[in-house]
């Protein structure tokens, strides 16, 4: 299994804020789908690009092909609560997003983290991983 590391502002493992769409294919091959500017690659990595055809946002979906790791955790197979508390020493989240609780924005990081249920409690296994999570370019999640 790969492991890509995320660097905010900058990258999700190969996948570069403001490569072109070549670029990216270059890295990982023909898209599985297209969707306007949004491209999906390795049926997980979803690529946002702006109108000069640059990335400005990465979307990575849990797989089997790939770990996603922040601070040395991945970030799919690490409890949300955990991922949080870690990322809670470097920003602070946006307690104002309308998602919050399923989404976690820390727009200092220019990171986000969801996950399309949240945990009734402690024991309720549903919600407790994040689905995705994502970089943006500068300014992004403004």
């Amino acid at each position: 299994m790969k492991v890509f590391e995320i660097i905010c502002l900058r990258s999700i493992g190969p996948v570069q804020l403001e490569m072109t769409v070549g670029e990216v294919k270059e890295i990982l091959g023909e898209p599985d789908f297209v969707n306007g500017k949004r491209q999906c690659f390795l049926t997980g990595i979803m690529v946002n690009f702006d109108n000069d055809g640059k990335v400005e946002f990465i979307e990575v979906a849990p797989s089997e092909l790939y770990s996603i790791v922040f601070n040395g955790m991945d970030v799919h197979r690490t409890l949300a609560s955990k991922v949080i508390e870690q990322v809670l020493s470097k920003d602070s989240y946006d307690h104002e997003d309308p998602e919050f609780g399923y989404g976690y924005v820390f727009k200092g990081l220019q990171l986000s983290f969801w996950r399309p249920v949240m945990p009734e409690d402690a024991n309720d296994s549903e919600g407790q991983y994040f689905e995705s999570v994502a970089v943006g370019c500068e300014n992004y999640f403004e």
